[in-house]
């Protein structure tokens, strides 16, 4: 959804006017359509309506805030291994998180002046620029994951040259400098009317249909194909090597297996992400887009149907910390860590708090030196993983391969 008209969204309490190619944005109910020019400071403030959709949104964006809140704490707390994959997860996390904030209900001015000032107000709070500059930051961020997680599997060996970890600081900045120019439009097309509320000034409806159809590509449709060809190579590569593998060595607990395994738990973990986001923003991408192309009148922001395709679309920042903490071995443990006292309620053991799996070496004890007698080799047992006073390590005990957080 573009930013620049969703300055309707932002106040959808308002009465969505339409005249030539503006869009009166912020017009309250009971003004009159001859208000006066009020040369001079921002006045005049409408008090927020707590209506169920106020209150909802105000209930997702804490709940978002602090939920990725929890998730960037966990990264540079707990989580000493800072893989790419992590390191972009927390990005993602920083990007909802900005979203949140930017979610919570504010006043909007009944009155803005037509002086600089207003016009600053239009562009910059009303037409609520931040807010969607970190939600296409996020579905960039979201689209990177995706590719990064498919040379991993499908390129190794790019991967580890593209990839690299002095490198993912410049795809960040082009992922959010490309949010900004994506967002470009907040930057002229909203300005003060001529009854003194914040419009939106289209050159013509072909340029706005043009502009939708533009914006529905880039924030969706292109993302979206993008993530979905990266995990269908991603999933195919690791299929055919599980069973490369499996017809060199029929066993399952090797170093090599046990690699293929936790990238596969990394991609399917990002999958239910990328699902979950498509799920989440479809209906509020495609009704906005059949607006700008003259499909839907501007009434549609004041619908129910408009308000449940943004709660919808909101929910997915708040459902993204779940996934993490419930699919991410690593992100999980390290919040146990986080709160002691629900662990002891639990009952997780001092062993399971840790994460640490036991797993037999030559001299027959834990590798990890402590813990209980180790098992016997037929019992099959997985690769060591350990979490102890804040600091991450992991390693197999035939190996010093990095299994999981470093793949």
């Amino acid at each position: 959804m573009t930013s620049s008209v969703l300055l309707e969204a932002a106040c959808h309490w308002c009465v969505i006017k339409t005249e030539d190619t503006r869009t009166n944005m912020d017009l309250p109910e009971n003004a009159s359509e001859e208000i006066q020019t009020t040369p001079g400071d921002l006045e005049g403030v409408n008090a927020i309506l707590w209506d169920w959709f106020s209150i909802v949104q105000l209930i997702l964006a804490l709940t978002g805030l602090f939920g990725n809140v929890l998730v960037i704490a966990v990264y540079l707390r707990k989580l000493r291994v800072r893989s790419n994959s992590n390191k972009l997860i927390a990005l993602l996390a920083l990007a909802d998180l900005l979203t949140s904030v930017a979610a919570i209900p504010l006043p909007s001015l009944s009155i803005v002046p037509l002086t600089a000032s207003g016009s600053a107000y239009c562009k910059l709070i009303q037409s609520k620029v931040i807010m969607w500059i970190s939600i296409v930051a996020s579905i960039f961020t979201l689209t990177l994951l995706s590719v990064e997680r498919c040379f991993a599997v499908v390129y190794p060996i790019k991967h580890k040259i593209v990839f690299r970890k002095a490198r993912i600081k410049y795809f960040v900045a082009v992922v959010w400098v490309a949010a900004v120019v994506v967002n470009c439009g907040s930057f002229y097309i909203p300005d003060v009317g001529r009854q003194n509320s914040c419009v939106l000034m289209w050159p013509s409806p072909a340029y706005q249909a043009f502009h939708g159809l533009a914006l529905f590509i880039l924030e969706f449709i292109g993302p979206v194909a993008v993530m979905v060809v990266s995990h269908y190579l991603a999933v195919k590569g690791l299929k055919r090597q599980a069973v490369s593998l499996l017809q060199r060595n029929n066993s399952t607990t090797s170093p090599a297996y046990s690699l293929l395994q936790s990238r596969g738990r990394v991609i399917r973990m990002v999958l239910i992400v990328v699902v979950t986001f498509i799920i989440c923003w479809a209906p509020d991408q495609v009704g906005f887009l059949i607006l700008n192309l003259g499909g839907l009148s501007h009434e549609y922001f004041n619908s129910l149907t408009y308000r449940a395709f943004t709660v919808l679309a909101f929910l997915n920042s708040c459902i993204n910390p779940v996934i993490y903490i419930g699919l991410n071995k690593n992100f999980r443990v390290a919040v146990v860590q986080f709160f002691p006292c629900a662990r002891r309620k639990v009952g997780t053991t001092p062993e399971e708090a840790t994460g640490t799996v036991h797993l037999p070496n030559s001299a027959g004890r834990a590798a990890s030196g402590s813990g209980p007698p180790a098992a016997s080799p037929d019992n099959n047992p997985g690769p060591i993983f350990t979490i102890h006073s804040n600091k991450q390590v992991k390693k197999n005990a035939s190996s010093n391969i990095c299994v999981e957080s470093c793949s």
